[in-house]
């Protein structure tokens, strides 16, 4: 199915490979903020440009008071670690192919539970050989429970439980709508930062809460009432 691997290349295979060179060059705190951060964005464009979907006016101003939150949220995280542009740009484009494969859950209308098990056994099928064969590996150096913790992480919660209840949400929300409920992650792990690192609450995080929950309830109204 054709879909099924376009899929799978933009939400899994193109979408990590982004990523993981991200990493090589940015920390992980800017993945972060710019991976969700850009998606409202992301979103909004690809769906006007693939479903016709034409931003209202008060999805603009939501997406603009978004903006100022998620900007909030990153100078406080910037101004510590400092611009990587080649990991910045790449996590950009790892955004844009997550983006572009919400927007197509929503176009050919997949269900959840069958796209989170095709998705996931392709990507497998095209990424194992080339990792078997040709990709450095240190599993006979990584302790046992590092590997199952990874194990469970990776191919229970993210590559199975989230790719489902995303796609349920898509079909549920829409991918606009969706897009600006994702801008809640950078505030969310600014916040989770304070108990479990000790990290200050500062003024600027809690602006950035107060910005984006305003621009997503804002966005997701003005369309409502338009309904």
């Amino acid at each position: 199915d054709r879909r099924k691997l376009r899929l799978t290349l933009s939400g899994a295979l193109i979408y990590s490979l982004f990523v993981i060179a991200g990493f090589r060059y940015a920390p992980a705190s800017h993945a972060a903020i710019l991976l969700p951060g850009f998606l409202p964005f992301a979103v909004t464009m690809l769906a006007w440009f693939i479903l016709g979907e034409r931003p209202t006016r008060g999805r603009y101003i939501g997406l603009a008071i978004i903006t100022l939150g998620v900007a909030c949220v990153g100078i406080e995280n910037f101004s510590r670690t400092g611009i990587a542009l080649t990991g910045d740009l790449l996590m950009l484009c790892g955004s844009v192919c997550w983006a572009l494969y919400t927007v197509l859950l929503r176009k050919w209308g997949m269900q959840p539970l069958e796209t989170a098990i095709a998705v996931t056994l392709i990507a497998s099928m095209l990424y194992l050989p080339v990792y078997a064969l040709f990709l450095p590996k240190a599993l006979a150096v990584t302790p046992w429970p590092d590997i199952a913790l990874q194990a469970f992480y990776q191919g229970v919660m993210a590559a199975t439980v989230q790719m489902v209840l995303y796609a349920r949400s898509v079909s549920l929300l829409g991918p606009t709508r969706m897009g600006l409920v994702m801008a809640f992650i950078p505030v969310t792990v600014g916040l989770a930062a304070v108990p479990i690192l000790g990290e200050p609450l500062t003024p600027l995080i809690c602006a950035g809460l107060v910005l984006v929950s305003a621009g997503a309830w804002v966005g997701n109204r003005r369309v409502n009432t338009q309904r």
